[in-house]
């Protein structure tokens, strides 16, 4: 396959069908693939670096948006023909998006946004504010990490947001209110909720995932993963929520089931200096992206069995 990202790829994301796979680059690129066959579909070509990806739903859906460096959000369609649109969301890079419906949370930096996406109308329904402080984090800077819809008993619409350093917020978005605020005593460098929304869990720059209740809000297990200075280890859920995947700065996926915390599998890459992940639960497919070794490529893992024997298929982005 022709080359299509020069640099770091910054975000994966399966359509929820499995379909489809795209690739946010920091080279202003985000790549529609074909999953079943590897071929890129699609190469849209913006001004800025590609940071973020979201589907919109339903699962047949063609349409996703991405965040960008320059703060605008990119909406793609590609039925028959391809159309990208983009509206101006922050001042800042816009590194994360969830969408539930027709709300869409933007954020950049400290900045949340919520907006209500009605056809091709885009409206801000509302600006959530910084998280308290305490006497711990007073003066750290208020950056976010993560944000993740997930149904509470408070409120159908729930939005999660975590933060590097002031723990992680759950907002009504309803009444856009604070439902609860979860202390995290380390830095959040990402978070993944289950899901059944019970469980979320957080990479830490400590030791690795810390796996909580979200109906205690207290710490049901750790994962201890190897960290490095400076990199952002991505978390997240597979296999329904029975187990979690972490990458690394050393080219190395592994795998550990949530209720033992027990080393499962590892998927190797050859040496490679950055991961980003995304798995498909019900197909039991993952993609990785990876860059060293003077070039940038997309690993596409099949488990095989239950037993977590995985197959790959390497495309070169």
């Amino acid at each position: 396959m022709a080359s299509q990202h020069s640099g770091t790829i910054a975000a994966l994301s399966f359509s929820s069908c499995g379909t489809y796979l795209a690739s946010a680059g920091i080279d202003g690129k985000l790549v529609i693939w074909f999953v079943k066959t590897g071929i890129a579909l699609h190469v849209i070509r913006g001004d800025a670096g590609m940071l973020s990806i979201a589907w919109v739903t339903p699962s047949q859906s063609k349409n996703l948006l991405c965040g960008a460096a320059d703060g605008t959000v990119i909406s793609i369609k590609f039925n028959s023909d391809l159309s990208a649109t983009g509206y101006k969301a922050h001042r800042f890079p816009v590194k994360h998006l969830a969408i539930e419906h027709s709300r869409v949370a933007t954020g950049a930096f400290h900045q949340v946004f919520l907006w209500d996406n009605n056809g091709d109308q885009w409206c801000r329904e509302a600006s959530y504010d910084a998280p308290l402080s305490d006497g711990a984090n007073a003066k750290s800077e208020v950056i976010i990490t993560g944000l993740h819809w997930m149904q509470t008993k408070e409120c159908q619409f729930t939005l999660a947001v975590s933060y590097l350093h002031h723990g992680i917020v759950f907002w009504n978005a309803l009444t856009h209110t604070r439902i609860q605020c979860l202390p995290v005593p380390s830095f959040v460098a990402s978070t993944t909720i289950s899901p059944d929304h019970h469980l979320l869990a957080v990479s830490n720059l400590m030791h690795g995932f810390d796996i909580y209740n979200l109906e205690t809000y207290a710490i049901e297990g750790r994962v201890f993963n190897e960290i490095s200075t400076g990199h952002v280890v991505p978390v997240l859920f597979i296999h329904h929520g029975c187990a979690v995947i972490g990458g690394s700065a050393t080219g190395t996926v592994r795998m550990w089931d949530v209720d033992s915390t027990n080393f499962m599998h590892a998927l190797e890459h050859g040496g490679s200096a950055y991961l980003c992940i995304d798995p498909i639960q019900d197909q039991f497919l993952i993609a990785t992206g990876v860059e060293g070794c003077n070039t940038t490529y997309i690993q596409l893992w099949e488990a095989e069995d239950i037993c977590m024997a995985a197959v790959s298929h390497t495309h070169k982005s």
